[in-house]
């Protein structure tokens, strides 16, 4: 089992357009696993932005957003899927907010569930149902959470009204429901678990918890979301089946044939999705002093053929159960402070399955805390570790221009230019983090003689010098692009933004 890394925060989908498993990461970067090697190269000569896929008439197409202008006061874009040869759908016929890039609920057939805030107006929510047939669409009002297709209907909930509503394929409204339950209920859990769940003639359905908690723990201010209670309504009437109050909030709910497994803090609860009730609770003995958000996932479960696989992030640890048993089959321990956050994807010509990590508490410093297992089911037995890192030395030399002030020089050499772009992304952007100073905040005091000039220098490349060259200067434009949002200035406070310099020593 080897733990992969790559800089920026990314999500890996598999597209049906390139040959092998991609990512694309909100600072630009391209990460890709063919045949067994990582392939890392720009955004900008990839398949730009894709979240998504849908099949119009045999043929897939890519999600993308253009066209970023300001229309009074509010950004907004074109939203279109793409096909490779560059065939365009439109999800709308108008401007829609760019948002939805990121707010895209889900597809079926040629309908596109989108989220949007600030459409039509600014201050205002919505939901897009969009046609790429008729290339129509059409509004809902306030946007709803946990949005979903089942059949030829429509199933979301109103966080302000309380109530779980059903929508025909023209957001026309079927019934709505309120939850039986009575008392202040807040949204909670992660954005997995609001997802509604088909079971026979039925919707299982999480909307929040009613209890918040703040504890101090070793003097650690913790925030627990209490009490979460799952919901079960009559696809049909729209009428209450049963619910299930549970200790903390459910992170993640999964449906397998009669049994519905739940995850809630660092517990697995088993239950008959008839009846809601408690068939067994797994107590996987993992910690549970972590301090949370709405919406960020604390567990969540995947399966995969005779296992179940528990991530928790605040513990360094993937659990693997026997499916038909549930009894322990391994504790997998994840090397640096790694924590399993989620499943990803799954290789189907090799087996391996995928899952994202994330660094907690412990961990050394890492301002990008990304990183991906890769493991086989038939190999659960072998220890994790970390991928073979190139040969890297990171150091502070005297500014020629400036004798009082420093620069970071990051030296690495290694045959495989993909891996020397990825490393050397990684420890850039940290070097950067660690000895200059942000607005937003840092987990080390700035070195105030750090005039924010980062230095690449990159040897031994098998690549061609010409490629290795261009590479860089794409590398420098990706460190600008991604000190926009990230704002990393010279340790000196002077206000000057973070640079990189990166040049190829043949």
């Amino acid at each position: 089992m080897l733990v992969y890394r790559c800089a920026g925060y990314f999500k890996i989908f598999k597209p049906d357009l390139i040959n092998g498993l991609a990512s694309c990461d909100n600072h630009g970067n391209y990460f890709s696993i063919q045949r067994g090697k990582i392939i890392y190269v720009d955004y900008d000569v990839s398949v730009k932005g894709p979240r998504s896929t849908v099949m119009f008439n045999c043929e897939p197409y890519f999600l993308h957003v253009s066209g970023m202008i300001s229309v009074d006061g509010a950004k907004k874009g074109n939203v279109f899927y793409q096909s490779k040869e560059g065939k365009k759908l439109d999800l709308a016929p108008e401007l829609v907010c760019a948002y939805a890039i990121n707010s895209l609920q889900n597809s079926k057939d040629t309908k596109v569930l989108l989220s949007e805030r600030n459409y039509p107006e600014r201050g205002k929510s919505s939901l897009l149902l969009c046609d790429l047939e008729s290339n129509t669409f059409v509004v809902s009002q306030p946007r709803m959470t946990g949005v979903r297709f089942i059949r030829d209907t429509i199933y979301g909930w109103s966080s302000l009204e309380k109530k779980l509503n059903k929508y025909d394929l023209g957001l026309n409204l079927i019934w709505s429901s309120p939850f039986p339950l009575q008392g202040a209920l807040s949204s909670s859990g992660s954005v997995k678990s609001w997802d509604p769940v088909e079971y026979k003639d039925s919707v299982i359905f999480y909307p929040g918890h009613l209890k918040d908690e703040v504890t101090e723990r070793r003097g650690e201010r913790l925030r627990q979301f209490k009490n979460g209670v799952l919901y079960c309504f009559y696809q049909e009437s729209g009428a209450s089946k049963w619910q299930h109050e549970f200790e903390y909030a459910v992170e993640d709910t999964l449906l397998h044939e009669d049994r519905l497994f739940v995850a809630t803090s660092n517990k697995i609860e088993v239950l008959n999705p008839e009846s809601g009730e408690t068939l067994k609770v797994i107590d996987t003995g993992l910690s549970t002093g972590f301090s949370r958000g709405v919406g960020s996932a604390v567990a969540s479960l995947h399966i995969d053929g005779p296992y179940l696989y528990h991530c928790y992030r605040n513990d360094p640890v993937l659990m693997v159960y026997e499916l038909a048993s549930l009894e322990l089959r391994q504790r997998i321990e994840l090397p640096d402070h790694w924590c399993a956050e989620h499943f990803q994807f799954k290789d189907e010509s090799t087996g391996k399955l995928y899952f994202n990590l994330v660094l907690g508490a412990g961990g050394a410093p890492d301002y990008h805390r990304k990183a991906v297992l890769e493991l086989h089911p038939d190999e659960l037995g072998s220890p994790a570790k970390m991928e073979p890192s190139p040969e890297t030395y990171i150091s502070l030399k005297p500014s020629p221009e400036e004798p009082d002030k420093e620069e970071v020089w990051v030296e690495i050499r290694c045959p495989s230019l993909d891996d020397a772009l990825r490393f050397g992304e990684l420890h850039t952007q940290n070097q950067a983090y660690i000895q200059g100073y942000t607005l937003v905040g840092y987990h080390c005091e700035p070195n105030p003689k750090f005039n924010g000039v980062v230095h690449f220098r990159y040897s031994g490349s098998e690549s061609p010098a010409e490629e290795v060259r261009e590479k860089l200067k794409i590398m420098e434009q990706r460190f600008a692009k991604w000190n926009d949002s990230a704002a990393v200035y010279a340790g000196d406070r002077s206000k000057r933004l973070c640079r990189l310099d990166a040049h190829y020593v043949e």
